[in-house]
């Protein structure tokens, strides 16, 4: 594997660790959020997120799908018309616990000064093969139980992955596991980084102390270079100058030429 390949699949690898983690961080904020909810459900922004665990919306809202839900407030909660996708708290199973539903609101009516939803699903009680709308929900629902309108928006599947999230094994497993062994991994990374940076710092101090060690070698041989130069020319002034005084010495006198006695001829036939 060339090192390009490496150094891609490097940042790719980096790429979805951070957006993990940013995933991470979401769904650890729709959790909390839950928790401190007035409605007990993830909230942000006063949207809600709703994870459908059945049919009874088919095909509008599949299982699975998560929902965005409008959360309303309590004047809001009785202004609901006909024809709106509403969640609401219901006993479902009769088990007097009551759970989140999601149906269209088919009738509205007051009793006794509260207004109350009559509601049904889109098409043949969960059935998917059916082709009728389901029947009127038994139970209606009074205002008070509606925590949100369906705003229009689903994702396909997220709502199971968000349902499986907020069971506290899932969470984690799925969330708290992974973080901390990125966690871990980047606390590895960090000090790897810095023991190799220690590392570099000793060898380049090494190297300085070499390289000093040379530059004085170098600066004493040059040095005694120096030194030498000095002496060789004084030697060579020394016999120029000695050359200089033999030259300007005076010749030794020499004998005057003896007068020739008297009496003798003079060559050119003279006496005197």
């Amino acid at each position: 594997m060339s090192a390009k390949t490496k150094k891609v699949l490097a940042v790719i690898g980096n790429a979805a660790i951070w957006l993990f983690v940013i995933f991470a961080v979401v769904i650890t904020a729709l959790v909390l959020s839950s928790t401190n909810s007035e409605a007990g459900v993830a909230s942000f922004s006063g949207k809600s997120f709703i994870n459908v665990k059945t049919d009874s919306m088919y095909p509008t809202i599949k299982s699975g799908d998560l929902i965005v839900v409008k959360l309303l407030t309590d004047t809001k909660k009785s202004e609901c018309k006909e024809g709106d996708v509403i969640t609401y708290y219901t006993d479902l199973d009769g088990d007097g616990a009551e759970e989140l539903n999601t149906h269209r609101v088919a009738e509205v009516y007051e009793e006794n000064g509260y207004v109350y939803y009559r509601t049904r699903g889109d098409n043949g009680d969960g059935d998917k093969n059916a082709d009728t709308l389901s029947p009127i929900d038994q139970n209606p629902v009074a205002a008070s139980k509606v925590i949100g309108t369906w705003t229009g928006t689903r994702i396909a599947l997220l709502g199971s992955v968000l349902g499986v999230l907020q069971t506290s094994t899932g969470f984690m497993l799925a969330i708290v596991l992974p973080l901390i062994l990125f966690f871990l991994y980047e606390l590895i990374k960090f000090i790897r980084a810095l023991t190799g940076a220690k590392g570099k710092k000793a060898i380049s101090e090494a190297e300085k102390e070499e390289i000093k060690r040379l530059a004085i070698e170098e600066y004493l041989r040059q040095k005694q270079g120096e030194d030498n130069i000095p002496a060789e020319a004084e030697a060579e002034e020394d016999t120029v100058a000695e050359a200089e005084a033999e030259a300007e010495e005076p010749a030794e006198d020499l004998p005057e030429p003896a007068e020739p006695p008297s009496g003798e001829e003079d060559p050119g036939g003279e006496t005197k």
